[in-house]
């Protein structure tokens, strides 16, 4: 699986490098961006869980938040850039609750996080200052989601476990605005992140907060 994983990565950047010794003119720069990002795991939850067991966590209110790393690249056709980047998410609510009597437990816990590399085209107005880009990338991503529950203190007793899991291709895209000035400047958008497998999907909704850099 190391090895799969390793090949795609290199055929994701050696594939990169070719469209953009295609399509790049040699005196363009290359634009670094770096920033913030959250992700509401809103499209992902379900009750079926609190309808077992009343301390089961609810995933309806729980996201992910962590860092966004991007580099473009401007391409010969107007208004369209090249990119790659990386993303790393943390879950914001690990739930959990203990309570022991004589051996016994009434425990929860809940586990969300994930990230992935991804490449793409930027279409974009083609105004210096300020204006409007979005995103639509490949990419390889891995997200988790563990449920647990054990009761047997108080009726109905429970005993839940339940992990789901993504890996493999999936997809990025998203909506936003920036602004320059000089060689900085910022590039708030909307983004959308989906990731699936043969057991399990999920569908992100999030904000992204960069800052970039043009080099």
């Amino acid at each position: 699986m190391k090895r799969f994983i390793v090949f795609i990565l290199l055929f994701a950047g050696t594939s990169f490098v070719a469209l953009a010794q295609t399509f790049t003119p040699i005196n363009t720069k290359l634009k670094m961006e770096i920033g913030y990002a959250f992700y509401s795991n809103f499209f992902n939850g379900e009750n079926y869980f609190r309808y077992k067991a009343e301390n089961a966590p609810d995933n309806n209110i729980t996201s992910m938040s962590g860092l966004n790393l991007k580099f473009s690249l401007p391409t010969k056709i107007k208004c369209i850039d090249l990119f790659f980047g990386a993303l790393l998410l943390k879950g914001n609510d690990r739930i959990s609750s203990t309570s022991w009597s004589s051996g016994n437990t009434n425990s929860s816990e809940y586990i969300l996080n994930g990230g992935g590399v991804y490449f793409g085209i930027s279409p974009r107005t083609n105004w210096k200052i300020a204006g409007f880009n979005s995103e639509f990338a490949l990419g390889i991503f891995s997200f988790k989601e563990y449920t647990g529950v054990f009761d047997n203190l108080y009726e109905p007793y429970a005993d839940i476990y339940e992990k789901k899991a993504t890996g493999g291709l999936g997809a990025m895209s998203s909506v936003g605005v920036y602004l320059n000035v000089w060689k900085i400047g910022i590039n708030p958008k909307i983004s959308v992140i989906y990731s699936g497998s043969s057991s399990a999907s999920f569908t992100f909704l999030g904000v992204i907060l960069p800052v970039t850099f043009r080099f």
